[in-house]
């Protein structure tokens, strides 16, 4: 389909269907962000937008927004404008956008109330994202009533609809006992899910039940492998695990350099960590390697 093409099928429908949606705001899309795009290319991808929500397309709707809302020169209002639009034509995207706009004030003023209930909207449409955010919107008590039983449903929810994040969290609430009955069987379950997911948090606990043998039979190796997988999303406690491996040579050989290499990763990508206390294990094997030369 040329852009030329795409223009003359948006003048002629009332609205498009799904096939031509599709094509029409992927080609506005590769022109906007393509690698080698021009300003006159974005322009015309702009206008190819332009022309899909004449014809009352949602995705071209939800795409404005995201434009305006994302692009260099940001025009939050004009972002709110095309979400809203999106969002009474049924697109869950836009309305989990104008929760996150209600929520941290972009191109509005905070309002909790209205954030809730565009969260809710998304939820109630299938976002697993949005799922997930109210999971922890009731799970905390964040600007709702706090509802643990309310949370765990949003949970599940959003784990069954594929949200990495959310079968992590799931899981961990399986390994705890934590509002659902303890089980490793479980736990494990969607552990793996999450860690087919690409979440490195998952991959790292995965790689801890490899190492302690907790609902799988124990594989240091494998433990080891996961880890790795996970520090190379710069996972700051699969880093400490590594750390803690090449130090006491478990899983692989002893390595007191390769320990404190990993030991300086986790400090520099740590989030929750302290670093003060990795900092001490660096200096006690900087002293450990002294005392053998």
């Amino acid at each position: 389909m040329t852009y030329e093409e795409a223009i003359e099928i948006c003048k002629n429908s009332k609205r498009l269907t799904e096939q031509q949606s599709k094509k029409i705001n992927r080609l506005a899309d590769n022109l906007i962000y393509g690698k080698r795009c021009t300003d006159e290319d974005k322009e015309r991808g702009v206008r190819l937008y332009l022309a899909a929500a004449e014809a009352n397309d949602a995705h071209a709707e939800y795409n404005l927004g995201y434009y305006y809302g994302n692009g260099n020169q940001k025009d939050y209002e004009r972002s709110i404008e095309w979400y809203l639009r999106a969002a009474k034509h049924g697109d869950a995207w836009a309305m989990n956008n104008l929760s996150y706009a209600y929520h941290h004030g972009k191109g509005v003023e905070v309002n909790e109330v209205t954030a809730i209930f565009w969260l809710k909207k998304a939820a109630q449409k299938g976002d697993s994202l949005a799922q997930y955010t109210l999971y922890n919107r009731y799970y905390e008590g964040d600007c709702v009533r706090k509802n643990r039983p309310l949370a765990m449903r949003w949970l599940k929810k959003a784990a069954e609809g594929g949200e990495a994040k959310a079968q992590y969290d799931l899981s961990w609430h399986y390994r705890k006992g934590d509002c659902v009955e303890q089980s490793d069987e479980l736990e494990i379950f969607w552990l793996r899910k999450a860690v087919a997911g690409g979440d490195d948090y998952a991959i790292n606990a995965l790689g801890y039940n490899y190492w302690k043998g907790i609902g799988v039979e124990q594989d240091v190796e494998k433990a080891v492998t996961l880890y790795r997988k996970a520090a190379r999303k710069k996972n700051e406690h699969a880093a400490l695990n590594l750390a803690l491996c090449y130090r006491d040579g478990v899983g692989v050989e002893k390595n007191l350099k390769e320990s404190i290499r990993w030991f300086r990763l986790a400090q520099r990508w740590c989030i929750d960590l302290d670093p003060l206390e990795i900092q001490d294990e660096i200096d006690a094997l900087k002293k450990e390697l002294k005392e053998q030369q």
